[in-house]
């Protein structure tokens, strides 16, 4: 198994830089029930409000607006898992979510390329996921694999399924794959339960982690919905990825816009609990900032989504739920 140095730990093999006092985590935490139990998150999926409901929620479905009381959210961190492991095609690619353990993927869902023969910026197209998968499966410096690109010769809402198809087949890493619906994920674990032998050896040793987006501020579409719940259904692990902006999509402030994409995170972790106790679940995002002046945002290379990037991961190791970050 692949275990990279440790980071963010007090040990001589890492290297860490502490931002927040467990005072500071702990306010933004307490902020964060307060937000989810007084002002809600909008959910909308019919099935997903049910499902809050008879997890303990006050759940509105005139306004579509889920109220999560704390007690809920704390149950919910208890119980997702604060470890586990994505498996590769071979047992030298796997790699342990843990506390401490860095690992690397490149960004996904790029609908543009920059042609390797010509240097053209055009569409993306089928070929060129096999180019980029088997880039990914060769660079030691990758541990897994976000769905790289999206395919544009292919059939209109399907451009998941053949996503997955070539990265699942050109890469031995694990897979985080980008399906959008409920029969999507289906599928995908069809693909790959016959890889793996069944369902059953997939679920033990799961080779693919499925992600969703909610969407700020405070709002969980029905596509999250139905990815959320299906793999949590079937045991597959899964990912959220919130995409708050301060000053767009979330408060001006980073502390305010910190506690909008803390809320998100913790709001599908409790659906993906209250769908099965103990499902995998990865805190994540990739936070940025919003220039209203210019209608500019910026999801990399400013110091602020650096400083909330880093706000979010010390919230995981705080909650002992595994991080994955996008953009920095």
């Amino acid at each position: 198994m692949k275990r990279n140095l440790s980071a963010g730990l007090h040990d001589v093999t890492g290297l860490g830089l502490d931002l927040y006092s467990e005072d500071s985590l702990k306010q933004l935490h307490l902020a964060t029930l307060e937000v989810l139990s007084e002002v809600g998150i909008e959910v909308g999926s019919k099935d997903a409000l049910e499902c809050f409901e008879k997890g303990g929620c006050d759940v509105d479905y005139d306004k579509k607006v889920v109220k999560i009381p704390p007690y809920v959210v704390e149950e919910a961190i208890q119980s997702s898992p604060s470890t586990f492991t994505l498996y590769g095609k071979s047992e030298e690619l796997n790699i342990n979510l843990q506390d401490g353990r860095v690992y690397h993927s490149p960004f996904g869902c790029a609908p543009q390329i920059e042609d390797l023969e010509t240097g053209e910026i055009r569409p993306a197209v089928k070929a060129d996921l096999i180019d980029t998968a088997t880039l990914v499966d060769q660079l030691p410096e990758y541990d897994f694999c976000f769905s790289t690109l999206t395919a544009s010769d292919v059939k209109q809402g399907f451009t998941n399924i053949h996503s997955f198809e070539m990265h699942y087949t050109h890469c031995r890493k694990p897979i985080l794959s980008s399906s959008s619906r409920k029969w999507t994920v289906e599928y995908d674990i069809q693909m790959a339960s016959v890889e793996r032998g069944s369902l059953k050896a997939l679920q033990e040793k799961p080779t693919i982690m499925f992600g969703e987006c909610t969407i700020s501020p405070l709002f969980i579409p029905e596509e999250a919905c139905e990815v959320l719940m299906t793999a949590a259904e079937y045991d597959i692990p899964v990912a959220n990825m919130t995409m708050s902006m301060a000053g767009g999509m979330a408060p001006v402030t980073l502390a305010g816009s910190a506690i909008i994409a803390n809320a998100e995170n913790l709001a599908t972790l409790v659906l993906s609990q209250l769908v099965r106790k103990g499902a995998r679940f990865v805190c994540g995002g990739s936070p940025g900032i919003s220039d209203m002046r210019h209608g500019a945002s910026a999801l990399v290379g400013c110091p602020e989504a650096g400083l909330l990037s880093a706000t979010m991961a010390a919230l995981g190791r705080m909650y002992g739920i595994p991080t994955l970050i996008g953009g920095t």
